[in-house]
């Protein structure tokens, strides 16, 4: 994974990093019929409505993961929506970049729509640009601009 080396190599030279945001699955905010994921998703507080981003993060990362969502949740229509994952959970979970953060103990948060949990499409051939859901997923990029600007200037 190369956003595992490349953490590695951040390390290594002792860069300090804040928080890697890894935006992942964005795009899914319709309500569509699903069948293959949700059930284990309702258990940690994540719900099948589509109305809010989640700010994903391991324990360590908690702090931050609070703070960028407050962060968003200025600037957008979507609520905003904080996991934080079980350490021995976080460091066998591997599926995006915020994990290879986590395994070089950086701070990381994932920011998702959660389509992953309640889109049958994702992954799947009918994963096609045509299922994505634009003016909210336009609205969440605009939202997260804004943050970013202001937690750079704090």
């Amino acid at each position: 994974m190369g956003s595992y080396l490349y953490a590695g190599e951040l390390k290594a030279k002792g860069v300090k990093v804040e928080a890697m945001l890894s935006l992942e699955i964005l795009g899914c905010y319709t309500r569509r019929p699903n069948t293959k994921r949700f059930w284990y998703a309702s258990p940690v507080g994540l719900s099948a409505d589509p109305d809010y981003v989640a700010f994903v993060s391991d324990q360590s990362s908690w702090h931050q993961s609070k703070k960028w969502a407050a962060a968003f949740a200025r600037y957008s229509r979507l609520s905003a929506r904080t996991l934080a994952v079980p350490a021995g959970v976080s460091r066998r979970i591997g599926w995006s970049d915020d994990w290879a953060f986590w395994r070089h103990d950086m701070r990381a948060i994932c920011v998702t729509d959660t389509g992953y949990l309640r889109c049958d499409d994702y992954h799947e051939v009918s994963d096609t640009p045509d299922r994505l859901d634009y003016a909210p997923f336009a609205s969440v990029v605009w939202a997260l601009e804004q943050a970013i600007r202001q937690l750079a200037n704090e």
